[in-house]
Formats: C-alpha cells, structure tokens, sequence
C-alpha cells in the first residue's frame, strides 16, 4: 500500500495488524474511505452497516471501534479501547455486545460487566447487603446507558421513567447483563461471555492480566476508559492496567485497540469543551 505525500514524494508505510486505516483519494480530498490492515493487506470494514440498537457511529473512531466490538470472539478477543469522556466508548459496547447476545446467532451466553471499585475523589465507605448490593452503586453509569440504548427514540427519551427503569431491570433479571466484583473473577474459566471491563483505568496491571486470562473459547473482553482519569491513589495515566495492557498487546493480532480523541464527544458541547479544556 502506499500513500502519496501532499509535494508528491512516495513512501511505504508501515501497518500493525489490526490497525485502522483512513485512506483519502490523491486526486480528490473528499474521497475517503476507512479500512483494516489484517496482517497483509488493507480490507473493508465488515460490519459498517449494523446500526446496534439504533446506535450510528458518529465518527472515524466511534466506526473503528464498532468493527472491533461486532468482529466475532474468535478473531477479536480483546479489545482496548481509550478516549476521553463522552467519546461512546461505554455505550458502544453494550450496544454492540446486546445486539449479538440477542440476535438470531447469540455469540454469547451473557453480558458481564465488571468494574474497578474506586469511586470518584471519595470513598463511598461501607456498604451493607450481599455483593450485589455492594456493586450497584458502582454499576449506575452502566445502566444510564442501557436507558438510553433502550429508549433510543431522543424526542420522546425519559418520557415514561418508570416503564423504562422496568425495560432496564428485565435485562438483568433474564440474565441477559450481569455485573460481578473483580475479586470473584479468580480462578474462572469465562466461556462464550461478551466482558465489559469499565473504568479499566483504575485497574493494577496484575489485576488486568488476571481477568485477560481468564478467557475462554467464544469469550470477548473489551477493556474501556480514559487512562488520563485515574483515581486510583497509586497509579497514573502510565502505570494503570488499561496502558499496561495496551502497550503489552500492541501488534497482537487477537487484539483490536482504538483511541476516540476529545473531538469524537458526542455526550454533550459542555462535555466535549470540558474533556478539551480541563
């Protein structure tokens, strides 16, 4: 493949596997189109016309990632994806893993969503209750996206909360999303689960490689947040899991990472002017 200069000199470059690549015609800028370098050549992307959920990739990024995350577990088994707040990252994987948890094929036997139990700036001290108890509270923003993925109609969004907060809970009644502690991954063999890992910011490098390999076959782990928004009191935007395992993994070709940069926020314009500034 190459690549021509803007004052026409020609060079070759050089493509890890898996990495995501936007080409754009010499002769008409305009003209573009987004592809994949398998290990020796660039090819389409496969799952670009899948609309999980409604959900419309908005961005370069918001595209690549959406390949990796629908790319089936045998070819994709992990995925790292970085970016700053309100990028889609979260909202992106569930719909992704519901929409092959419910389809027709059902890749996976359930949604596990696991989450490092570091809260914002402040401990929420104790919790009473079973373990369950103990992680809703650290699950809210998960299922703040489920709302939204469930409720994708944005005129009438948040009309009927009561309906809605019932669509949301059935899902993890029917076990179709589950959330678990880190500390009960241990010793597991994860077999034909679609795992969401938020916040992986937060996570020690011996605890990422302890829930990486605890994949099994037909197992998908998607490692997800912002490496510069750590508030674990030990770690920083270098010694966390997620950079850890995205600098180990590099050039792997089991592994699909992408990086959604503060441009692709779609939360909000207070929240892409906030991830750009602050």
């Amino acid at each position: 493949m190459r690549l021509i200069k803007e004052w026409g000199g020609v060079f070759t470059p050089r493509f890890v596997t898996n990495e995501f690549v936007l080409l754009r015609s010499s002769q008409n800028p305009k003209q573009s189109a987004l592809g994949k370098f398998n290990g020796k050549e660039i090819v389409p992307l496969r799952y670009s016309g899948i609309r999980p959920f409604g959900i419309a990739p908005k961005s370069v990024g918001q595209k690549s990632l959406l390949e990796a995350l629908l790319s089936p577990p045998h070819e994709a088994p992990l995925i790292i994806a970085k970016g700053a707040a309100g990028t889609g990252k979260t909202l992106l994987a569930l719909a992704a893993g519901l929409h092959r948890q419910m389809g027709k094929d059902k890749w996976y036997r359930r949604i596990l969503v696991l989450r490092a139990s570091i809260t914002m700036d402040e401990q929420i001290g104790f919790l009473s209750g079973d373990e369950q108890a103990k992680i809703d509270p650290l699950m809210r923003p998960i299922r703040d996206n489920l709302e939204v993925l469930i409720d994708n109609d944005e005129e009438m969004w948040y009309v009927n909360e009561k309906e809605l907060a019932n669509k949301v809970e059935e899902l993890f009644e029917r076990k179709i999303v589950t959330t678990e502690a880190l500390g009960s991954m241990r010793g597991r063999s994860l077999v034909k689960m679609y795992v969401i890992i938020d916040e992986a910011q937060n996570l020690k490098p011996i605890q990422v490689k302890g829930l990486i390999t605890r994949a099994g076959n037909g197992t998908k782990i998607v490692l997800l947040d912002d490496p510069e928004q750590s508030d674990h009191p030990f770690l920083d935007a270098r010694s966390n899991g997620l950079c850890y395992a995205s600098e180990k993994m590099k050039g792997s070709s089991l592994c699909y990472q992408v990086t959604l940069n503060d441009e692709e926020c779609e939360r909000s314009e207070l929240a892409a002017e906030g991830a750009r500034r602050l």
